[in-house]
């Protein structure tokens, strides 16, 4: 991918559209290539910084975009694409990061026949370390199709879906998949505390362990459960946690928040 393929105009410079774009610039991808509107000041003045053309407000540079990407909150992305849509042409990309809102529904908010990639990302694209499940429409070209996969895959593993309502489902696993791992090492850094070790020694103990779990996956094709039964020695200490799990109930709430996030893409999409 060559520098010259960036041709990105922004609109949200939150936790998603800003890890995104954090990603690109820290991949060595030139600033002037990407515009970002944002009204949160703060936001702005940091990528700014950074040499990134910021507004607050749509403007007639928005033309020259080749790609406008939507990272905004479901509630307001129809007043969003409202307050923008004289800038938007039927040449345009659109690619939209928002949770639950359709390709039909963007482009009934655009008001043309636009073609609409929805992609969910998550956060750990801010270190070129996320996942991305995507979705084209009919009016997306190869070309346009190439773009989007080559800007997103600079910041994440990448998976084409055919099917858009797959698109929820993506949502649930890898979009709000990080916080399930961040809320599993809030536990475990917890209970070291608990049984007496220091705060940043648990800490350290737990982001390592993680690390090196998630390592031993992407280096492997081994399924996961086999690595669990890896770890799992017979009457063994690991036994005993994953037995507590199981007649806790773990694996049946972890299925039942999963479904509910899945629930919950549907909602904001209606």
């Amino acid at each position: 991918m060559t520098q010259s393929d960036f041709r990105i105009a922004f609109v949200g410079g939150g936790n998603m559209g800003g890890s995104i774009l954090s990603g690109l610039l820290d991949s060595g991808a030139p600033a002037d290539e990407f515009m970002l509107i944002e009204p949160d000041e703060s936001k702005r003045q940091a990528f700014s910084a950074h040499g990134v053309a910021c507004v607050g407000e749509a403007d007639a540079r928005l033309f020259s975009a080749e790609m406008v990407l939507f990272a905004v909150k479901p509630q307001v992305m129809g007043q969003v694409v409202a307050g923008l849509r004289e800038h938007l042409c039927v040449e345009h990309l659109i690619v939209s990061v928002v949770a639950g809102v359709s390709s039909s529904s963007i482009a009934r908010m655009v008001g043309f026949e636009s073609a609409v990639v929805r992609a969910m990302p998550n956060v750990p694209a801010l270190y070129r370390a996320g996942a991305a499940g995507l979705f084209a429409n009919a009016k997306v070209s190869a070309a346009q199709r190439r773009l989007a996969e080559q800007m997103l895959a600079v910041v994440c593993d990448t998976e084409w879906f055919e099917d858009e309502a797959l698109i929820d489902t993506v949502t649930a696993i890898s979009g709000s998949g990080p916080a399930y791992f961040f809320y599993m090492m809030e536990v475990m850094q917890s209970e070291a505390e608990a049984l007496g070790m220091g705060a940043d020694a648990a800490r350290h103990l737990v982001a390592a362990t993680a690390y090196g779990a998630g390592l031993m996956v992407k280096r492997s094709d081994t399924d996961f459960s086999e690595l669990r039964r890896m770890v799992t020695s017979p009457k063994g200490t690991t036994e005993a946690a994953i037995t507590t799990f199981e007649s806790e109930g773990v694996r049946e709430a972890l299925s039942k928040g999963i479904q509910s996030s899945w629930q919950r893409s549907q909602e904001l999409g209606a």
